[in-house]
């Protein structure tokens, strides 16, 4: 009889805990999925339709040098226009007008946001600690030569067309390193063996050399 009451006191323990719990983890990792499928073009629609967005809004700011200001006025204007016009039809029409809380994310899609986020800004924080700190000296040297290379690109363009090449750049090389994920994957094996034969023979050849003389040095003044 207290096992059975043991067990529904558990259960009841249980189904509050689950009530009660957070559901961020599973939250992030949903939006980490959504993030991933736009990024590889399983939902290619919105994949398509962001790159849309962004190749219009470079074009008229870059190649036709349009004001962020006049772009966003005109946009303003053709959604009040269409937002008058929605709701006197829907009148004529007798249904209901458009509701100003519909167009407004709510606050659980915000803080879901918000968390991946985070979550992003975080896994890039680990990401170097890792690679600055426990990486191999080739790693290091690739990581460091590519953030210069990226410096050197910055000082060509200005800040929208490098985030114009991101947007790009984000939908489209994911999808080819998921194609041609093994072949990168073998041809970046292949480098780091070769790397590391240039290590060893840079510390055989070199290194230790420098290590004797040094050491020889050290005894000869030791002697004096």
């Amino acid at each position: 009889m207290s096992t059975e009451t043991d067990y529904e006191a558990t259960d009841a323990t249980q189904v509050t805990d689950d009530y009660n719990a957070p559901d961020f983890p599973q939250t992030t990792k949903g939006n980490n999925n959504i993030v991933r499928d736009i990024m590889l073009w399983r939902k290619k629609r919105v994949s398509a339709s962001i790159l849309a967005i962004a190749t219009a809004t470079w074009v008229a700011l870059e190649v036709y040098q349009f004001n962020f200001l006049t772009i966003a006025s005109w946009a303003s204007m053709a959604i009040v226009v269409l937002l008058f016009f929605w709701g006197n039809l829907a009148r004529l029409l007798g249904r209901q007008e458009p509701n100003v809380p519909d167009f407004i994310a709510s606050e659980q899609t915000t803080l879901k946001t918000a968390h991946t986020l985070k979550g992003l800004l975080e896994d890039t924080l680990r990401w170097m600690v890792r690679k600055g700190v426990t990486s191999e000296w080739y790693e290091f040297v690739g990581i460091v030569a590519a953030l210069y290379v990226l410096s050197k690109i910055g000082s060509w363009f200005d800040l929208l067309t490098l985030l114009y090449i991101g947007v790009v750049m984000g939908l489209t090389v994911p999808l080819i390193y998921e194609k041609y994920e093994d072949k990168i994957k073998g041809t970046w094996e292949r480098m780091k063996v070769q790397c590391r034969r240039l290590h060893t023979k840079f510390d055989e050849k070199v290194l230790t050399k420098m290590k004797q003389k040094v050491g020889v040095v050290k005894k000869e003044k030791k002697t004096e």
